[in-house]
């Protein structure tokens, strides 16, 4: 991972650019902006120190695992027998000092764990740390940095790759918030020396994966929040449909009891005296409906009677 000058020879949202002699570098700079156009500078710094701190203790712990894995795996090439004679005496000691007896077990020496062969922090890819910092922590930004996207912390990690650069364009001087040339004129960057030139171009090359990581992250929040808005529409118009047929199958069953209850008491209407109790009068008609296919409970047809009697004023025998 590129070294991390916590932008102090560039400031992420003001400082200037030259394309000379890599001529996209302007360019991403401005796209890295356009993401971050809601932040300011003292917020960006902030981010990029606490992505610095992510992946340090990244790297740290991925050290620690391959250190792990380099010693388990040197411990069964003793155990059978596939390691030299100078490796064994190089990275193994007794348990007891002293000579072998007893089934006396080698272990390894921990003062040769600088000799074991570790992926140096260099050889990881800023990408690839953001993507497995993004993982493993909720909130890289905190407090200072709130409701921070992935896709601004990969523009924040653009800008970082960018200044990194011209860091090194700049033959490795650190002027505080710009880059200059002598005289302000052009350099014959081909007189460079080839590992500046080098570590220069790689940078802006993962400056310009990390932009376009960053980018590609944006257009899918907005394919996922189109898409969510359609879910959301979709499942409004299907309840505003069923609602809509809960009603009308409502009014239908009102209709239907409506004109139950109106042929009940009609027929009740014409011989009230002939049932001595509300009741007797709701079984009768509870046949009488369900002879012409109409189901209501004897209690709800009782339930009409008794309280068209009351408003007629008629009282059972």
């Amino acid at each position: 991972m590129a070294f991390f000058l916590g932008f102090k020879t560039f400031d992420p949202k003001t400082g200037r650019v030259r394309d000379t002699p890599f001529q996209p570098l302007s360019k991403i700079m401005r796209r890295a902006r356009l993401v971050l156009s809601n932040r300011t500078s003292e917020q960006i710094i902030s981010v990029a120190h606490s992505m610095n701190w992510a992946f340090e203790e990244y790297e740290r712990n991925e050290r620690y695992m391959q250190q792990l894995e380099t010693i388990s795996n040197l411990e069964h090439m003793d155990d059978t027998n596939q390691i030299s004679d100078y490796d064994r005496e190089k990275f193994f000691k007794y348990e007891i000092d002293g000579h072998p007896r007893n089934g006396n077990k080698r272990v390894f020496k921990e003062e040769m764990i600088h000799e074991l062969e570790i992926n140096s922090p260099r050889s990881w890819q800023g990408i690839g740390l953001l993507r497995a910092c993004i993982t493993d922590w909720d909130d890289i930004g905190g407090d200072d940095f709130p409701n921070g996207r992935p896709d601004e912390f990969f523009a924040v990690l653009s800008l970082w790759l960018i200044e990194y650069a011209i860091y090194r364009l700049n033959g490795s001087k650190v002027i505080a918030y710009q880059f200059t040339h002598d005289n302000y004129e052009v350099h014959d960057y081909t007189k460079k020396r080839f590992l500046e030139m080098t570590d220069a171009g790689n940078s802006i090359i993962e400056a310009m994966e990390s932009i376009c990581e960053s980018e590609r992250l944006q257009k899918e929040d907005v394919l996922h929040s189109n898409y969510k808005k359609q879910e959301e529409s979709r499942q409004q118009a299907e309840q505003k449909k069923r609602s809509m047929k809960s009603e009308k199958l409502n009014i239908e069953r009102h209709r239907k009891t409506n004109e139950a209850k109106n042929d009940v008491l009609s027929e009740w209407s014409k011989a009230p005296s002939d049932f001595p109790s509300a009741e007797k009068a709701g079984l009768h008609f509870y046949e009488w409906l369900k002879d012409q296919g109409r189901d209501f409970e004897p209690r709800t047809i009782t339930g009409w009677i008794r309280l068209h009697a009351k408003e007629l004023g008629i009282k059972f025998r």
